[in-house]
């Protein structure tokens, strides 16, 4: 199973948790889980809310007071301690231990003496836990994100008063597209950036699949001129018998880094680079936001599963990266040919695709009309209207 998160409001635990169950994991299940964990007291329940008057899916604990916070050995023990199955437990852990290691950073101690407050309240233990159990029921494999937004402004911690993100978060996000919004509030929160880092999310857009359900979860406050739901997209890699007549498919690995510290020459070169190389189909930029409220460009190249150690060698010689991001993608593309067309200013090539309905289009090449229109003194958009032309009168189907 294939899941994608849009988090255009941010992600949470309770939030993620809520969407996967309203997606179709069995919530009796998950209090069954959550029940065998040694932690007495806790009732967990969900109920349907509207934000800005989109319905979703609301998680709420409910569990005594605590007086006490915990080290990762004690959540360990605890996780340890439930009936989970191994891969339940083994999600479940990672999380903390990323949380765990981005806590340690922060106050620059070790994860055996970090102190979780926040993260370590009964609510937030659930949150993960319940989120690692969902995810396994669901049978998810992959997930895909959209780039995260993590709100502006502050928010009280145990340690005081902190900007937005959190920063244990902003330790999780690294290596990440965000971005932030005007809305202050802390929209992605530790619990939130552990599950992406847990499950291991890429980003670059939805991937092809064939869509089985869709889970809404919401954020327990209203947010000004949007709706503060996550939603959650799940799906099966697609069928080839689903594709539409007349395409081909093929699978392709997306390779793609965050940088902020490069200039625009560097970027042309390293796109000019990579595209010489064997098995590249494409290479892209996008602006993303980045730590430190830097600007930065997410790289983006799109190649065959045997190109993938030239297309990281060369990243990593080009570029200051310190790592890529890997997942596999399904192209449906159209069939096409490579054509030349001769005009009275001279040979023009392009490319001819076939359409499912039969039809063909005709497109010249960019590069060959600005090449004629300079030895023949007419401009690049003249030589493509008669190159088209050209080609339209010696074909019985035409390009609209």
């Amino acid at each position: 199973m294939i899941a994608y998160l849009d988090c255009f409001s941010g992600i949470s635990g309770d939030m993620m948790l809520s969407a996967l169950v309203d997606a179709g994991a069995n919530p009796d299940y998950l209090r069954q889980q959550i029940a065998s964990l040694p932690l007495k007291g806790v009732e967990i329940s969900f109920e349907e809310v509207r934000r800005a008057g989109i319905r979703g899916l609301h998680f709420s604990v409910n569990f005594p007071p605590q007086h006490h916070h915990r080290h990762l050995k004690d959540i360990v023990k605890i996780i340890e301690g439930g009936q989970l199955t191994d891969a339940e437990r083994n999600l479940s852990l990672r999380m903390f231990q990323l949380l765990a290691a981005a806590e340690a950073e922060v106050h620059g101690t070790t994860v055996e003496r970090i102190h979780f407050h926040e993260v370590g309240a009964i609510d937030s233990i659930v949150d993960l836990v319940g989120v690692a159990i969902a995810a396994n029921q669901l049978g998810i494999a992959q997930v895909f994100s959209s780039p995260v937004t993590t709100g502006t402004g502050t928010v009280n911690i145990a340690h005081g008063t902190v900007p937005v993100p959190a920063p244990a978060t902003a330790c999780l996000l690294r290596g990440m597209p965000v971005h932030g919004c005007t809305i202050e509030a802390e929209l992605t929160t530790p619990t939130g950036a552990a599950i992406l880092c847990g499950l291991e999310a890429s980003f670059g857009g939805m991937p092809a699949m064939k869509l089985a359900a869709v889970g809404h979860g919401a954020g327990s406050k209203e947010l000004p001129g949007q709706a503060n739901i996550l939603r959650i997209m799940l799906g099966h890699s697609e069928n080839p018998t689903d594709r539409i007549a007349g395409t081909q498919s093929d699978n392709v690995l997306v390779i793609e880094t965050t940088l902020d510290d490069v200039t625009g020459e560097q970027l042309a070169w390293t796109q000019t680079q990579l595209l010489k190389l064997d098995g590249v189909h494409d290479v892209t930029f996008q602006p993303v936001q980045m730590k430190k409220n830097r600007p930065g460009i997410l790289l983006s190249a799109v190649c065959k599963p045997g190109s993938r150690s030239l297309v990281e060698q060369a990243i990593f010689e080009y570029t200051p990266t310190l790592g890529v991001r890997v997942y596999e993608s399904t192209r449906t593309v159209l069939s096409r040919e490579q054509v030349l067309v001769e005009t009275e200013f001279g040979q023009v090539s392009g490319k001819v695709r076939s359409l499912p309905n039969g039809e063909f289009r005709f497109k010249p090449e960019s590069e060959d009309c600005c090449r004629v229109a300079g030895l023949s003194g007419r401009s690049p958009s003249e030589i493509a209207e008669v190159a088209l032309r050209v080609w339209q009168t010696k074909n019985l189907k035409s390009c609209n």
